[in-house]
């Protein structure tokens, strides 16, 4: 029995044991495997000081998508040296769902589930397939847009056709009619990943990129996903939708070099050559962020549901039951919705965007820093 009875039951799930999915959407290659590795490897940094706990179900793709990024710095090799098949991750077939299992430390009963649904780049482009990825947006409260920086701003933009920019908005405008849906609120990420040349370029005082090039990634996402863009935040829209630009460093050590590829040619993953760069090992960065802001994002729906069930909407005064049950979980060590409303506030203050180049929320209509009580450093 839920925390306010049979009766109650489906609103409680929701309440208790939410399922937050997250759908990650991109084209084939573009990293949205190894972009989940490095934020799976890189989130007990950030939980560091809470009690929180992360573990995985499934997902042997992550597994063996991290261990290839780790082994890529195991090579003998030099600075500048040329990378061998820092692309050649395993390809995602269909949907592959991978569970994070979010836990508070010392507490009994089941953690939170945030599943990533991880969508073949190749289904993007199939028309039959329309309907199965539709049914997992409407699921998702949070959809991931991967992008491969390199494809949107080397050589002005030529190979970003390969991003699938088109295929990605015409799923989502064709599968997200707010007014239609049970999840009609989401927040929409546009993720750019392998942005290592771009981010050591824009910390570089001698380059005359320096503090300019991340800003130019902003700058290009709203230029190349205008018509998404333009559809999230119309005036019909815009109160259904957080949307926010989260730039990643996936590997660290390594960044786009050259294409190798003769005019005319179609550009294949082979022909993306990289280079071993300082610092010389895996340093993933900011990997942890589309994480840590779809578990805020929905921190914000726990807080608000929570406080719908659990306190007299007409006194603002907290229910006896709900009182007597708190009393109970906390007696049985049960970890209650506040518990991880409180651990989740602590990770929000470990997470700075003073020192996040290329971060910009667009679009945030349920202010949920301010709701979910996140406080930035700096």
């Amino acid at each position: 029995m839920g925390l306010f009875g049979k009766k109650d039951a489906p609103a409680v799930d929701k309440i208790i044991a939410p399922e937050i999915q997250v759908m990650m959407l991109g084209a084939r290659r573009v990293g949205k495997t190894s972009m989940l590795a490095s934020m799976y490897n890189s989130f007990s940094n950030v939980a560091a000081g809470t009690n929180l706990a992360m573990s995985k179900k499934g997902g042997k793709a992550v597994d063996d998508s991290l261990e290839h990024m780790k082994a890529l710095f195991r090579s003998s090799h030099m600075i500048n040296d040329a990378v061998p098949g820092v692309s050649d991750f395993s390809q995602t077939q269909g949907f592959d769902k991978i569970d994070f299992m979010l836990s508070i430390a010392r507490k009994k009963e089941k953690p939170r589930v945030i599943r990533f649904v991880d969508c073949s780049g190749e289904w993007i482009n199939n028309r039959t397939k329309e309907d199965e990825v539709g049914e997992e947006i409407e699921r998702s409260e949070v959809v991931i847009i991967a992008i491969d920086t390199v494809l949107l701003m080397e050589e002005n933009g030529r190979y970003n056709r390969l991003n699938a920019v088109q295929p990605v908005t015409e799923f989502i405008i064709n599968n997200m009619n707010p007014d239609a849906m049970v999840n009609s609120k989401k927040m929409v990420l546009f993720v750019p990943m392998k942005c290592e040349k771009y981010y050591h370029q824009n910390n570089d005082s001698g380059s005359i990129f320096y503090q300019k090039r991340m800003t130019a990634i902003v700058d290009r996402i709203k230029e190349e996903y205008s018509q998404l863009l333009n559809f999230l935040t119309s005036p019909n829209n815009k109160k259904y939708f957080t949307v926010g630009i989260l730039p990643v460093i996936t590997l660290g050590g390594i960044e786009f070099d050259e294409f190798t590829i003769d005019n005319g040619k179609e550009l294949l993953t082979e022909h993306i050559q990289y280079r071993y760069c300082e610092p010389d090992k895996f340093a993933p960065e900011f990997c942890d962020r589309p994480l840590i802001y779809s578990m805020l994002f929905v921190q914000k729906k726990i807080f608000d549901n929570y406080y719908a069930k659990a306190y007299d909407a007409n006194k603002g005064k907290k229910k006896v039951r709900a009182t007597i049950i708190e009393w109970f979980q906390d007696k049985f060590n049960i970890p209650k919705d506040m518990d991880y409303i409180n651990e989740l506030n602590k990770v929000a203050e470990n997470v700075s965007t003073a020192d996040y180049p290329g971060f910009v929320m667009l679009q945030d209509p349920e202010s949920i820093e301010m709701k979910a009580e996140i406080r930035k450093k700096g």
